[in-house]
């Protein structure tokens, strides 16, 4: 849905001011709530599950509607300050902009400033669900909120232009939010059986998520220096870099958020409880399965992003030369999202064990590192040093937080590299073949390409999953072979 969303809005709108401007606006809101609320949203279910255990979960339903209620307080102010002072906020987010484009980029903050309130909502309320082991439904309310955002896409973008994203954003969310509710009175979930205001519970939350503030403040300043830097290199690049790296993110938030959901509350209670055999089961299953797709998803990335890219924009309005550089960043920004997976599980394990400190020091580490490195080499080599400051700095942050692993080093380490070995095989296999297949079967349409590429590296994953004896590939066919009984 997420890809279809993105095809149609190429469509629409394609490399144009007024999208640089919805971009920035909307990536505004998004790293204000971010900076201000993203380690409580990090460290929440953490918390809860910690809360849940040792003090009981009336406790647990104390503190989460304390939590609840002086985050939309603080959120309101803040709405409140981005609507009162915009035009400071549009100068931290843009440069080179003349009156009538900062003037437009001035009105759109102010329209999407309200989207922080539900956003946060909608994220609190998910964590809410994943604490008491609801996974699935988040992510279904998620899918049928995106099928609402195409349809009011797709039927009021004559009307509306490029104002039909922020009703399409906001719909969405209210939509989310709706389901998120109706499930947690579902599963029974006493939310407002005891509420509290108590600012200590609030606190607890706050205290405990501190050590990640200077992190995620330097991750969005980060953000806004890139997002400045990006709108002084001229029209459109805004939307190239976003096309660009479409596909890695979605695919990062996807991975991410289904399978540290299912990891923070495991290791969490296995720390608590001291079951270090389970701590590190539960840890190799998720990391394992994570590296397993997303190592997919970069092989085949750097082999068919141009296949990629020409199948879902082709029919844009974007340029050619425009297309060639969204390809090249493409590649590059695929290879970022192994490093930020490495990143993302070895923090959340760092939480999970109360090294807060330790993550929030490698956490405001690769933050200055990126902004040094773009705001050094930017002049020297353009829009390329984004994504490889990303992949460089989070890289070298994995490698650091992974020294603080509470157990079995040996075996994580061990079977990462066998997976890398792994990766790098069906890689070389897979850019040998291709274009010898490509040759024999002269397909020349896109998808066909598309599917092909995906066919041989499904063949291969399978083939070399076997020969490299990789468990999670081996059990899955397995299982197949034994559900369709040919075993």
């Amino acid at each position: 849905m997420s890809l279809y969303s993105y095809t149609l809005i190429a469509r629409y709108f394609g490399i144009s001011m007024e999208k640089d401007i919805w971009l920035l606006a909307i990536s505004l809101i998004l790293t204000l709530d971010t900076a201000v609320w993203g380690p409580i949203n990090d460290i929440f279910r953490t918390k809860f599950v910690t809360i849940k255990e040792l003090d009981g979960e009336k406790k647990a339903m104390l503190a989460t509607t304390s939590l609840l209620f002086y985050m939309f307080v603080f959120s309101s102010i803040l709405v409140l300050l981005l609507i009162v002072f915009t035009d400071f906020f549009a100068s931290l987010i843009s440069s080179g902009y003349d009156f009538e484009q900062r003037k437009r980029l001035v009105e759109m903050i102010r329209l999407v400033a309200p989207i922080l309130l539900f956003n946060q909502a909608s994220l609190i309320g998910v964590s809410i669900l994943n604490a008491y082991g609801s996974f699935i439904i988040p992510e279904v309310a998620g899918f049928f909120s995106q099928i609402f955002n195409i349809l009011i896409l797709v039927f009021f973008v004559d009307q509306l232009g490029i104002y039909v994203l922020w009703l399409g954003t906001l719909a969405g969310l209210l939509f989310l939010i709706s389901l998120i509710i109706y499930k947690i009175k579902n599963i029974r979930i006493n939310l407002f059986g005891s509420v509290s205001l108590d600012f200590q519970y609030f606190k607890s939350f706050f205290l405990f998520a501190l050590p990640l503030f200077l992190t995620y403040f330097l991750g969005q300043f980060n953000g806004l220096i890139e997002k400045r830097l990006i709108s002084s290199s001229g029209h459109g690049a805004v939307s190239i870099i976003d096309f660009s790296r479409k596909f890695p993110d979605m695919v990062n938030v996807i991975i991410s958020s289904v399978i540290l959901t299912v990891l923070t509350p495991a290791i969490t209670k296995s720390f608590v409880n001291k079951e270090n055999k389970q701590f590190d089961k539960s840890f190799l299953d998720s990391f394992g399965l994570g590296l397993l797709i997303i190592g997919f998803f970069t092989v085949f990335m750097l082999v068919a992003s141009y296949d990629v890219i020409m199948f879902f924009y082709s029919k844009s309005t974007i340029a050619p030369e425009s297309l060639l550089r969204i390809t090249k960043l493409n590649k590059f920004y695929s290879l970022t999202a192994f490093a930020i997976f490495l990143y993302v599980i070895f923090g959340t394990c760092l939480l999970a064990i109360g090294r807060n400190k330790m993550n929030a020091l490698a956490g405001a580490s690769t933050q200055i590192a990126v902004i040094c490195i773009n705001v050094g080499l930017v002049n020297t080599f353009g829009m390329d040093i984004f994504p490889v400051s990303i992949l460089i700095a989070h890289f070298l942050a994995a490698v650091f937080m992974f020294s603080y692993y509470p157990y079995d080093k040996r075996l994580i380490l061990s079977f990462f590299i066998r997976i890398v070995i792994f990766l790098a095989s069906v890689l070389i296999a897979l850019s040998l073949i291709f274009p010898y297949i490509m040759q024999i079967l002269s397909i020349e349409a896109y998808f066909g390409r598309v599917v092909v590429t995906a066919v041989l590296e499904v063949t291969l994953f399978i083939i070399l999953g076997f020969v490299f004896n990789i468990n999670e590939i081996v059990s899955g066919i397995n299982l197949l072979l034994k559900r369709f009984s040919f075993k």
